[in-house]
């Protein structure tokens, strides 16, 4: 005896894109500009001991607190994390340049955008 299948409808394609949370340039801007420390205290000390912040930093986005130290290129994969997780905008080589030469202005800035995000 021979069954007859009648194709109803055609397979569809896998779509990759429906895996991506935001778009692949970001959705946001960081909600604190680079230099835009209000509270002097935090300024005072993310100036002061900046591996105190990193390792915090580092802590909270679920990473080895001395990852920025011990990783190559750690610094700038901490700031694509945090661009990574909170959607925001921009750029590996601009994360790696603010690193380079405005480290704790971005770790300040870091800190801010992960309160804002209410990340504790």
């Amino acid at each position: 005896m021979t069954t007859n299948v009648v194709v109803v409808q055609q397979p569809m394609a896998v779509n990759n894109n429906s895996l991506m949370v935001t778009g692949i340039n970001g959705h946001r801007e960081w909600t604190t500009g680079l230099c835009e420390c209000d509270d002097k205290r935090k300024c005072l000390v993310g100036c002061c001991c900046v591996l105190c912040s990193l390792c915090s930093l580092a802590r909270r986005t679920g990473e080895c607190p001395l990852m920025a130290y011990y990783v190559l290129g750690g610094l700038t994969l901490l700031r694509s994390r945090i661009r990574t997780i909170g959607g925001i905008k921009g750029t590996v080589s601009n994360d790696n340049m603010i690193m380079k030469w405005c480290c704790p202005c971005g770790v300040l800035q870091m800190e801010r955008e992960l309160e804002n995000m209410g990340i504790p």
